[in-house]
């Protein structure tokens, strides 16, 4: 059997990060309480735990108690049992939550007024950055909690709660309701799965999983909710996760509830046949109570990470498409503290792809050689550069190679101590870990240790007069670009010692003038305006 840790780490990508990074193979649990003392219906600390797949906590980040900035506080109640149903966004780059704007010990804060006690959404993202901007209108979640948050991009938001139904905003925005009519509004886990908005509730004869209205709803005008046939309405549903593991059924085809009902509780499964949702059994864990749930899926095997208010667990169900779940059983990951609860649980957030940029490539000639340094940003996974040089800017020959730093901004220096006469060409090889490879912009530089030759007018607008040694028969003048690109070649009359050439053809900028007499070479430049 692979292990959680397994999984997750063939799921996942490398990604470049920055100060303090979530790990990618790391899960996110959403803690209440700092455990000095006892949790009650007061305001409390809201803190994010970090645990690798195998249980250490790795860091935990405290949420603001006060308001800095346009950042407001985020608490939450200590012994509400729905709060705190984090999720990751579905691009992946955030985790996204809710709370109350508000100090801690505010007393019965899931009953407070919303509009002294706004609700608050937070986000944080791959790099730990906090942003709690976002307070929900007056109205929103008024004298009830707030519970779920979902998002795509951290951008958009839909939050779940009691009493306000589904809310819809954007960041730094109030909200909007968006459920509509008398259905249910006394909703927990919220979630996109397949570009479609599922929302889970207990709200009297409408228990169950609901899907809302066809895609992703930012108002009532297409927020009708249907219940998942079959799915039963008499437990109490919480997060929740679907899988596509059919090849013949489109879509996602298997689900999973975590349900913290005394008797059909624990880790439910179902697989869609096309019409209905069918029964696959439970799971249950050594401690009742599971709420939170998230999960990867790695073939037809899916991995799971579920919470109750003292534990964290991972499961792996290797069963596949619409089979019960046996052999799969709970492993315990971390146990919440005293005077402290876990709520909902979440993948980590990942960063943000950035291609490696070079951001300079320069090159100087000294007394020492020709002097490389190059600058360069966003290395993830790269493995070294190889300098390579070239005296015609076709044919390469590397001379020397420096490991990557693998930092945001990086800088390298290296010496070639043995340039070619004349001009001299160079380029960087990038190379990754997993063997691809690219290469820099070409850049070149004149050995001056070879006799002078005489130009101008300098700068030129239509002819240039080259003043040179005495040629030989096959002696050639050729005209390249600062960047190596030939742009001219003039055989030279034998015997003569000075050439003019027409340039008014060429583009404005800075060109290199090399003079080749049977192999002894004479190098200088001069700017076409």
């Amino acid at each position: 059997m692979k292990s959680f840790f397994t999984l997750l780490l063939s799921a996942i990508c490398l990604y470049t990060f920055a100060q303090t990074p979530f790990l990618p193979t790391s899960v996110v649990v959403y803690r209440v309480g700092d455990g000095a003392s006892a949790l009650s219906n007061r305001s409390a600390k809201v803190y994010l735990d970090e645990f690798s797949p195998t249980g250490t906590l790795i860091q935990s980040i405290a949420m603001p108690t006060q308001t800095v900035g346009t950042n407001a506080a985020l608490t939450a109640s200590g012994t509400s049992t729905s709060e705190g149903l984090i999720t990751r966004s579905t691009d992946g780059h955030y985790l996204v939550f809710g709370g109350y704007n508000s100090d801690t010990g505010y007393v019965s804060i899931s009953a407070s007024p919303s509009a002294s006690i706004r609700r608050v959404i937070g986000r944080v993202d791959a790099f730990s950055s906090i942003n709690t901007s976002t307070q929900l209108g007056i109205s929103s979640f008024d004298k009830n909690n707030i519970r779920g948050v979902v998002s795509t991009d951290g951008i958009q938001f839909w939050a779940s709660g009691s009493g306000s139904g589904i809310r819809y905003g954007q960041m730094g925005d109030s909200s909007i309701r968006i459920s509509s009519g008398t259905v249910a509004s006394n909703f927990r886990g919220i979630h996109i799965f397949d570009n479609q908005l599922y929302v889970s509730s207990t709200s009297g004869s409408t228990k169950g999983l609901f899907k809302v209205g066809t895609g992703l709803p930012t108002d009532s005008s297409n927020a009708a909710l249907s219940l998942l046939s079959a799915i039963p309405t008499t437990g109490s549903p919480f997060q929740f996760f679907f899988a596509d593991l059919s090849p013949t059924i489109p879509g996602v085809d298997v689900l999973y509830i975590a349900d913290d009902g005394a008797t059909a509780g624990g880790i439910q499964k179902f697989s869609f046949d096309g019409t209905y949702w069918q029964s696959n059994g439970s799971l249950i864990p050594p401690v009742t109570g599971t709420r939170g749930l998230a999960g990867i899926v790695s073939g037809s095997t899916v991995a799971l990470v579920t919470t109750t208010p003292s534990k964290l667990y991972s499961l792996i169900d290797a069963s596949g498409y619409n089979q019960p779940m046996s052999g799969t059983t709970f492993t315990e990951m971390a146990t919440a503290a005293n005077n402290t609860a876990f709520k909902g649980v979440a993948l980590a957030p990942v960063g943000i792809v950035a291609p490696l940029k070079m951001i300079s490539f320069k090159a100087v000639m000294s007394a020492n050689g020709t002097n490389l340094n190059w600058t360069s940003e966003n290395e993830t996974n790269v493995k070294n550069f190889s300098i390579e040089r070239s005296k015609d800017a076709n044919s390469y020959t590397s001379i020397g190679t420096i490991g990557a730093q693998n930092r945001n901004e990086a800088n390298y220096a290296f010496i070639d101590k043995a340039p070619f006469e004349g001009i001299n060409y160079y380029r960087l090889k990038m190379t990754d870990n997993n063997g691809s490879f690219k290469y820099s912009n070409v850049i070149s530089v004149v050995n001056r240790s070879t006799p002078k030759i005489e130009l101008f007018p300098n700068p030129a607008a239509n002819n240039i007069t080259i003043s040179h040694g005495k040629a030989v028969s096959g002696a050639s003048i050729t005209i390249n670009t600062a960047g190596g690109q030939l742009v001219k070649t003039i055989t030279i009359e034998s015997g003569a010692v000075q050439t003019k050439i027409a340039v008014d053809n060429l583009l404005r900028g800075h060109y290199i003038v090399t003079f080749n007499n049977n192999g002894e070479k004479s190098v200088t430049k001069f700017m076409k305006q």
